[in-house]
Parts: C-alpha cells; sequence; structure tokens
C-alpha cells in the first residue's frame, strides 16, 4: 500500500491508493468506494481526483477509515487535505508544518531537503555547474562563477545538499559530478515553496536588466486575445518547444555557464463570470 507519510497532495495519494487497491482486488471499483465510504455518487470520486470538488474534513476522516489508517497517518491524511484546501498562505503553511512533525524522520528529512533545494535559488546553481566547472575542494571559483556570488561556506552546503538529495557525488578522484543533468521540478513539493521559488526567479529575471549587457540576455513577451481552444494549442507548443530545448542541452558536452529560461502564460482580463457568481 501506497505510504501517506510520502505525499504532499492527498489527490496524487488517494489516487495511487486506488489503483494499488484495484491491482491487489479487480473487483474493486468507484462504486464499491462510494458504499464503504459513504457518498453517494460514484462519480464524485472522479471529480474529486479532478479537483473539481473538495473534501470535507467528516469525508476525510471516512476515507482514512476505508484505507485503513492508524492514528498517526489518520492525522497526516487530514492535515495533507486542509493544505491541499487552505484559502491563506499563513493556513498553508501551519498545515504544512503539522504534516513535517508527523512524517518519520527519515522521510521528513527528505521532504526538508526536497524544499531547501527550491527554497534558495543558488542550489539549482551550484548544481548545473557542476557540469561546466571541474569542482573539487576548492570551492571558491564555483562560490564566485555564480551571480550573484555566494559564500565558499554556501557553496559547500549546495553540495552536500546535492549528494543527500541523490543529485551529485564525489567521485573517486575527488572531482563533484552531476547524477542527472536535467532538473524538473517533483510534484511533491509543497505548492507554497514551489510558489516561492518562482517568485525568486522572476526576481532574477528583473535584475538581469542590470546585470548583464543586452547581448547577455534575451528578454522577450507578447500579449495574445485567444479563445480556450487556441490557449490549449500554444501549451501544448510550449511543452514541445521546452522538451526541445532539454534535448539540445542534453546534447551539449561542453557547457559553460548557466542560464535561466523563464516561460509564461497568465490571463490579463476575464469576460466571463465565474460559475455560481450573483447576477
Amino acid at each position: 500500500m501506497p505510504d501517506v507519510f510520502a505525499y504532499n497532495d492527498y489527490r496524487a495519494y488517494l489516487r495511487d491508493w486506488y489503483d494499488w487497491k484495484k491491482g491487489t482486488n479487480p473487483r474493486f471499483s468507484y462504486r464499491v468506494l462510494a458504499e464503504k465510504v459513504g457518498f453517494k455518487s460514484a462519480g464524485f470520486f472522479t471529480q474529486l481526483l479532478q479537483g473539481k470538488t473538495t473534501m470535507s474534513l467528516d469525508l476525510a476522516h471516512r476515507f482514512a477509515e476505508c484505507i485503513g489508517l492508524d492514528r498517526r497517518e489518520t492525522e497526516f491524511f487530514l492535515a495533507m487535505v486542509l493544505h491541499n484546501q487552505a484559502k491563506t498562505l499563513v493556513e498553508e503553511k501551519r498545515q504544512l508544518d503539522k504534516m513535517m512533525e508527523l512524517r518519520p524522520e527519515a522521510l521528513k528529512r527528505l521532504a526538508r531537503d526536497r524544499s531547501d533545494f527550491l527554497e534558495h535559488s543558488h542550489h539549482i546553481v551550484v548544481w548545473q555547474l557542476l557540469e561546466a566547472l571541474e569542482v573539487r575542494d576548492d570551492l571558491s571559483r564555483l562560490a564566485s562563477s555564480l551571480v550573484p556570488a555566494i559564500a565558499v561556506e554556501e557553496a559547500g552546503s549546495s553540495l552536500s545538499l546535492l549528494e543527500r538529495l541523490g543529485m551529485a557525488r564525489r567521485e573517486s578522484d575527488g572531482r563533484w559530478r552531476q547524477l542527472d543533468p536535467i532538473l524538473s521540478i517533483a510534484g511533491e513539493i509543497p505548492n507554497s515553496v514551489t510558489r516561492r521559488f518562482y517568485l525568486s526567479l522572476n526576481k532574477l529575471a528583473a535584475e538581469s536588466h542590470d546585470r548583464f549587457e543586452r547581448d547577455e540576455r534575451l528578454l522577450s513577451w507578447v500579449t495574445l486575445s485567444i479563445s480556450d481552444k487556441k490557449r490549449e494549442e500554444i501549451v501544448q507548443e510550449v511543452r514541445a518547444f521546452r522538451r526541445h530545448l532539454v534535448e539540445l542541452a542534453r546534447r551539449d558536452d561542453k557547457p559553460q555557464d548557466v542560464h535561466q529560461l523563464l516561460i509564461q502564460l497568465f490571463p490579463l482580463s476575464r469576460t466571463r463570470r465565474a460559475k455560481g457568481a450573483g447576477a
């Protein structure tokens, strides 16, 4: 059975648990689940997994009982539900702290390390520089290569963090090496952490105006008036473009510097009322 403590998203946990349950008992179905947990429509579970509806604490308790979670696991599951459905950053952080306290120590450390990796943007730069620089005992060049530069102690802490996460290791010749050259942010990192990470990247983008000459940076924008259908086409084009860029980077056998590419698409108007809005 999936370990509830390994998750930050209760919907992801329920999806994996259902797949596991179905694998052990092919006769298990959404209808059977509805009868055991006590919701009227089997389609409710689909809507829940798709984020089209939310879960009350009473329903969360019934899910925990159906799954067979013990007291500590149930507390964690309830905190995860409240964390995912929090209306404010304060409440989201409060429930995340509770989840961290309830986790077993090994998973707690792993979750903390994953979050720490994105809490400070220099970790990802250090990680990528391991392919561009020959990093051994002297970390002064590594630390000074970042823009803005970091302290030698911070560079050492980054390497230790990367090693714990299995993203870097020190070879027998003393050189630090990447273990995975391209990062895709893990879905199990809390939303509050990824939000701060994206904000820090936007801050670096704004500061690049003053830090670099025009020929060292590329800043471009376009404002579009599009339909929902065309927006989805654009999203798919962007994803394909991103995959292409990642492959270009993979084929580069002599990287020199680390660059950051930000791609953002968001609405600037709302011409239709949200469902349930008053006249």
